[in-house]
């Protein structure tokens, strides 16, 4: 970098590199060199492999970190209880999402790093994203009200079918969207709806908070980025009762497990009754992972259930390990597991067998199922 004498000129020229190689996230720690995540996989800018050596100071995260967060967010996170920092901006003409945190450095010191992820300038298409026939045919045809999950591992994808979704919407119903994300990452132009973002942290201080300011403002269909807490969760039930239709995303790795996420966090106590009120109000959970595509990048794997009168019931009855069965066998209604998606990526080469059995859910099984291709 001698021959850079701007931070401005280095960022510029470490956002160039990250999008010549398609990178999904740029990671900042300051005095190890910059790390790209590209198709998954952790690259280190350190003069190796085809990237230059991209070393980071601390002054170049601070000035990164002044140019592109409220000042207000930003004098909270620079004090002793600030944690970390969340925000979207544009850097040399494309959207990125900038989180900013405190770590511990090698001499023990406390220092900020930073991760920016892409978001491409295009909203995503739902026909282009490899989505379940069932999940499709639900955004195509969505009920009047109830809440539908998005689920996955960070990085899994969530917010891009999120977005697809909207934009779908957008597009066909004459309604009120509003979303509620921290930060907002994909903006949508109201099109046949109207389309109403709000940025927690910014424009509402909590999700609680910004839910129920949504639900003043007379929406139709309600975006919450993420269901992290109890108080969130109950706010989202409370409006996918009262007739409207809910969109929210957890971090699980399949379907039951984002039902089991919300039930752990409910009091025992209460239970009972939040199980009535998921098997009344769940439409349907789709749970996704990215994974390493033949010829190179990565591919959707999804888990598709929705909430058939089976579903219900186990919902109720506290029987959430038996949805896996129930999801396997639930073809009629367009339900389809991990595995299944999986095995159907083999047959038609998409993904290779080790793939498939590394990201497996029940890898023994999966293993059986493959013997016959």
């Amino acid at each position: 970098m001698s021959d850079l004498t701007t931070t401005s000129g280095i960022i510029q020229k470490i956002i160039s590199h990250g999008l010549s190689k398609n990178a999904s996230d740029w990671h900042f720690t300051a005095g190890e060199p910059l790390a790209l995540r590209i198709s998954g996989v952790m690259c280190k800018c350190d003069g190796t492999d085809g990237h230059p050596n991209f070393k980071i100071t601390e002054r170049e995260i601070t000035e990164l970190m002044v140019e592109h967060t409220p000042e207000a967010k930003r004098l909270i996170f620079m004090t002793e209880s600030g944690q970390h920092l969340d925000v979207s901006d544009v850097i040399e003409e494309e959207r990125f999402r900038l989180h900013f945190e405190w770590i511990t450095g090698l001499s023990g010191n406390r220092q900020a790093a930073a991760v920016l992820r892409h978001i491409p300038s295009e909203l995503p298409q739902m026909e282009n994203l490899g989505l379940p026939f069932g999940y499709q045919k639900l955004i195509q045809s969505p009920p009047p009200h109830g809440l539908i999950l998005v689920t996955g591992t960070s990085g899994s994808g969530k917010t891009t079918t999120l977005a697809a979704s909207i934009n779908y919407l957008n597009q066909h119903l004459a309604d009120k969207i509003s979303t509620l994300e921290a930060p907002v990452e994909f903006f949508h132009r109201s099109q046949k709806s109207l389309v109403i973002h709000r940025s927690v942290g910014v424009d509402v201080p909590t999700f609680q908070k910004g839910i129920e300011a949504a639900m003043r403002s007379d929406p139709d269909i309600l975006l919450v980025g993420e269901m992290r807490d109890l108080d969130t969760i109950s706010a989202a039930l409370s409006a996918a009762e009262t007739g409207h239709l809910v969109f929210a995303s957890l971090h699980t790795n399949n379907a039951p497990g984002a039902l089991s996420r919300i039930l752990d966090s409910v009091p025992e106590g209460t239970r009972d009754q939040y199980r009535a009120m998921l098997s009344n109000s769940l439409r349907a959970v789709l749970a996704q992972r990215l994974v390493p595509k033949i010829g190179g990048g990565r591919i959707g794997v999804f888990e598709y259930m929705a909430n058939t009168p089976a579903v219900a019931s186990q919902i109720r009855e506290n029987k959430i390990g038996q949805l896996r069965g129930t999801i396997k066998t639930g073809k009629e209604h367009y339900m389809i597991s991990l595995d299944q998606s999986l095995k159907r990526l083999v047959a038609e080469k998409k993904i290779t067998r080790e793939t498939a059995l590394e990201f497996a859910d029940n890898r023994t099984e999966l293993e059986q199922d493959l013997r016959i291709l």
